[in-house]
């Protein structure tokens, strides 16, 4: 049948805020799961998060391992002294920025239709450490039903462009590479990781040049029906 795999982030789904505004969020929300008054502390609470954040970026691309959201979390909180088991309200406060400081990209919606109008299958491999935030994100722009399934790095142990995450991904949508095409924002880990497994790749530049290693190349997420149409029918 074929599949189209979709990146999350800056490709179906991008900020409405910086990074800053973003990351914060995050904090308050976490420290107020835990029972903390933010007050004084979000300076300190933000150079921690910062620390643990550039940790377990570090080791994402060192070793494509990937830390989980649970992990994360707990690592943060054992950073500011703060004594508490990773619970429900915590996986909430995680998620809360990318559920509630994001939306979908123009022609993500459009895109994601076309899919199913073609009779492929789809799903979306994200390098994020919780799986549930991006369904839930798809969810609530009522477009989750489009697809088969998210393949989030959290959950497999592996980040892009590690084989694994791409494996399960096809295993998911019961599809070969040949026949299936990864979208994405990012050379390596969408481009150069799909190409690696035997996988078509259209990349969906950010910004500057697309990535010669890539079977095509769009601007726009508008764009791709035509090139679905020519790579996978």
């Amino acid at each position: 049948m074929g599949a189209a795999l979709f990146d999350a982030w800056m490709t179906l789904i991008e900020p409405t805020v910086p990074d800053v505004e973003y990351h914060e969020a995050r904090v308050r929300a976490l420290l107020e799961a835990s029972g903390v008054s933010v007050g004084g502390r979000l300076q300190e609470a933000m150079r921690v998060y910062r620390e643990v954040r550039r940790r377990l970026d570090d080791l994402r691309r060192s070793t494509l391992r990937e830390a989980s959201a649970e992990e994360e979390i707990s690592e943060f909180l054992r950073g500011l002294g703060i004594e508490a088991e990773v619970g429900e309200a915590h996986l909430e406060a995680y998620a809360y920025p990318f559920v509630r400081l994001t939306r979908l990209r123009e022609g993500a919606a459009e895109a994601l239709e076309v899919i199913r109008s073609l009779g492929l299958r789809g799903a979306v491999v994200a390098n994020s450490r919780s799986g549930e935030m991006v369904s839930r994100k798809l969810e609530e722009e009522g477009v989750l039903d489009l697809l088969d399934g998210v393949v989030a790095s959290g959950e497999v142990g592996y980040a892009k462009p590690h084989p694994e995450i791409f494996r399960r991904a096809l295993e998911l949508t019961e599809s070969e590479p040949w026949e299936s095409v990864m979208i994405g924002d990012d050379p390596e880990a969408d481009v150069a990781g799909a190409k690696a497994v035997g996988m078509m790749a259209v990349h969906v530049p950010a910004k500057g040049e697309g990535d010669p290693r890539a079977d095509a190349v769009v601007e726009r997420l508008s764009d791709l029906p035509s090139i679905l149409n020519r790579l996978l029918r």
